[in-house]
């Protein structure tokens, strides 16, 4: 029997954002899911009322628990992108099938000061890239549940990285942390952007959007983008780049390359 995998998502927020995390489930994650015989969550609302943590997206734990029933649970944020000629996601690259995939990214700086407050030295990819994770055991799924509902860590530091400390600091400290290909959670360069991306103050969105709207059309950048595209497999639209996720589908449907 094959292993049952679950790709899963968490949502909270304005209406229009989980509206966009809907879309984004259905038109784009659901192709890859079906492909490979997925099933696909996207869990809406706060999981915990009582918000334990400030910070809303520690809540993501939680998901493992009421995914439980899967062999492996994929969690990836809701501005993930995934190109749907992705292969079957690499769970397999885990030694004992348990544990952490660490997605590489590059040091953020403070972020190693911030980690030694909790005896956690920050070495490379110890701290995890939390916007995908991937776990194939019951008793980590667990362990997840136990560590949102630990002791809240303080969370003064301008860097969001609550949820890396936390699972940096389990999964890295018991030898169960493990590399995974860049291409699984590929953060767009702005270079691959059009320069007003840059420059254009974001104080106002209108026009920022209508400007980046119409340079995105033009082939040049289509073409730019469709080729990025097309060497990655999971798209991550942090930050900024959130704004671009309708190009972004729009060019998984109607490719130039």
């Amino acid at each position: 029997m094959s292993p049952r995998v679950a790709i899963a998502g968490f949502a909270y927020g304005s209406n229009d954002y989980i509206n966009q995390a809907r879309l984004i489930k259905s038109t784009n994650w659901d192709i890859y899911a079906n492909k490979h015989g997925y099933d696909t969550f996207l869990f809406e609302g706060a999981l915990d009322p009582c918000f334990h943590h400030k910070n809303i997206m520690m809540q993501k734990l939680l998901i493992f628990d009421k995914l439980q029933h899967y062999d492996t649970v994929i969690y990836i944020d809701t501005d993930v992108i995934i190109n749907p000629n992705s292969p079957p996601f690499p769970v397999h690259s885990i030694p004992s099938h348990s544990g952490l995939l660490s997605l590489p990214h590059k040091p953020v700086e403070g972020v190693a000061e911030y980690a030694k407050k909790f005896g956690f030295k920050y070495v490379g990819s110890d701290i995890p890239q939390g916007g995908v994770l991937c776990l194939s055991s019951r008793k980590d799924f667990k362990s997840m549940r136990k560590l949102y509902y630990g002791k809240p860590i303080q969370q003064s530091h301008p860097v969001h990285a609550a949820d890396q400390i936390l699972l940096g600091m389990y999964f890295s400290l018991r030898g169960i942390s493990y590399s995974l290909d860049e291409r699984w959670n590929y953060i767009l360069p702005t270079e691959y952007l059009p320069f007003a991306h840059r420059i254009l103050p974001y104080k106002f969105p209108f026009l920022r959007s209508s400007i980046m709207s119409g340079l995105l059309s033009l082939p040049k950048y289509k073409k730019r983008l469709s080729l990025a595209l097309s060497n990655n497999y999971f798209i991550h639209m942090a930050g900024g780049l959130k704004q671009y996720i309708p190009h972004i589908l729009s060019l998984y449907k109607n490719p130039l390359v």
